[in-house]
């Protein structure tokens, strides 16, 4: 017979408890649940806000509009392109200029400047996810 407390003046026994192998389940599965939202919501955060990344530019094409970019911690060394719009930028002393002026260390045609790209992460229906420059920061001409 089980061990009785009485509390009140009243007996309980105590019962061991049997949980059922479908009640394990149904708590990791809740527990999965939860952690995908998550992370998902996390995952969602950082999409609204811009990220630096260091790198080299690979090259500008000739109007100045588009680049090829290899981050520093690109263990492969890929290079990925970019679009360039009219985005702040601050040159190699450190003077910020509003969008509308170029980038001086993104010359049409030039390769090899060491700089910093401010990247948005946007998700995009129909192309899926991608980058979109924000800022440009000169580490060198």
């Amino acid at each position: 017979m089980p061990l009785a407390r009485i509390k009140h003046g009243i007996a309980y026994a105590r019962q061991p408890v049997r949980i059922a192998r479908w009640g394990v389940a149904v708590a990791v599965l809740l527990g999965v649940a939860v952690g995908a939202v998550v992370v998902h919501q996390v995952d969602g955060a950082r999409a609204d806000v811009p990220h630096p990344v260091t790198g080299t530019v690979t090259a500008v094409d000739e109007d100045g509009t588009a680049l090829g970019f290899r981050a520093d911690d690109e263990p492969h060394g890929g290079t990925t392109g970019y679009a360039l719009g009219p985005v702040d930028w601050i040159d190699s002393s450190g003077t910020t200029h509003l969008a509308g002026t170029h980038p001086s260390c993104l010359a049409p045609l030039s390769h090899g400047q060491h700089v910093e790209l401010w990247l948005l992460d946007v998700r995009d229906a129909n192309a899926g996810p991608r980058q979109v420059i924000t800022r440009v920061r000169c580490l060198s001409d």
